[in-house]
């Protein structure tokens, strides 16, 4: 599982920035995250297993 990270937040299901990880948008695919990121200009992160249980 992946997200969209920009500046020192993450991108919302809704297109905002927040820096709350759990309201991020979760990406099942590297490549769809990947195709999003470079075109808004943030980069992929993967999220570790403390994340998913929240």
């Amino acid at each position: 599982m992946y997200v969209v990270q920009v500046f020192h937040g993450y991108i919302t299901t809704d297109g905002h920035r927040t820096v709350d990880k759990g309201q991020a948008k979760i990406y099942q695919s590297r490549d769809h995250a990947e195709r999003f990121a470079n075109l808004i200009g943030g980069r992929v992160k993967e999220l570790t297993a403390s994340v998913k249980a929240s």
